[in-house]
């Protein structure tokens, strides 16, 4: 979790990078209270989580950036690498439990979902 007011100023982030692979584990069975469970445990300040569907069907038709943000009380923000014209999409996720804006995305060498976060004070 984020520290404040240490004399020097200084804080600790605390950031996750997780490939959730649509939310299948290993098991082969998606499960997304799982995925949840296990960023919930990590305690990260921001998560950026890849391979995460929203609205397709081969993971219920749900928004799992929501679902996910739902179940740990965290906020999302998409940088999908495919975006389909009915809504459904495919890609990136930033969950953070900051507040933040300026939000971007880009395509270089992949795609790439960026959020401006204060300093927290």
């Amino acid at each position: 979790m984020t520290e404040t007011g240490k004399p020097d100023g200084s804080f600790r982030l605390s950031l996750l990078s997780y490939n959730i692979r649509h939310g299948r584990g290993m098991d082969d069975r998606v499960d997304l209270q799982r995925i949840a469970a296990v960023i919930r445990s990590v305690q990260a300040d921001i998560a950026a989580l890849q391979e995460v569907d929203g609205l397709q069907p081969r993971s219920g038709g749900i928004d799992q950036a929501e679902a996910l943000a739902r179940a740990t009380g965290m906020a999302a923000v998409w940088g999908p690498a495919i975006q389909h014209a009915d809504g459904r999409k495919y890609g990136n996720v930033l969950l953070t439990r900051l507040p933040y804006g300026d939000v971007r995305e880009g395509r270089a060498m992949g795609t790439v979902v960026s959020a401006t976060v204060p300093r927290p004070f």
